[in-house]
């Protein structure tokens, strides 16, 4: 756009040429996902016998933060359960095994679990149970 350096501030620039496009063009996948990350559904947060461990924490996706408790059930957007369902604790043990030598190792073995355990109790989406078992296999 061009400007004119004299007469009213207002008037100074050109009227803009927008054309409003007749085709939208939509990612259909990335606004499915959205709106399924945004469905509300009940989760379980379990208690823990560790005294170290948290009782409340908080959790938080794009600026907004929910808080939970152990041994309460809440529903809140799949969005923060995703986020539970990632944080996970490994932990490794060490097994002695002999190599293909003959030679007695140590091996460390690696066990995960959730740092915060949960169960889901609703879930109104038929994807639901799917997208939680494909979360919680993840690394």
């Amino acid at each position: 756009r061009k400007m004119r350096s004299d007469g009213p501030a207002i008037s100074a620039l050109e009227t803009p040429n927008i054309e409003p496009r007749t085709d939208p063009v939509l990612d259909t996948e990335k606004l499915d996902n959205m709106r399924f990350m945004n469905e509300v559904i009940e989760v379980h947060i379990q208690k823990t016998h560790e005294k170290q461990a948290e009782q409340v924490f908080e959790v938080g996706v794009n600026g907004k933060r929910v808080l939970f408790r152990r041994g309460e059930t809440k529903r809140v957007k799949r969005m923060f359960v995703n986020v539970l369902a990632q944080q996970k604790i490994t932990n490794y043990t060490q097994e002695r095994k002999r190599d293909e030598n003959g030679v007695m190792i140590d091996v460390q073995v690696p066990e995960s679990t959730l740092r915060y355990p949960f169960n889901v109790t609703d879930d109104p989406s038929p994807m639901g149970k799917a997208w939680l078992q494909s979360v919680l296999a993840q690394a």
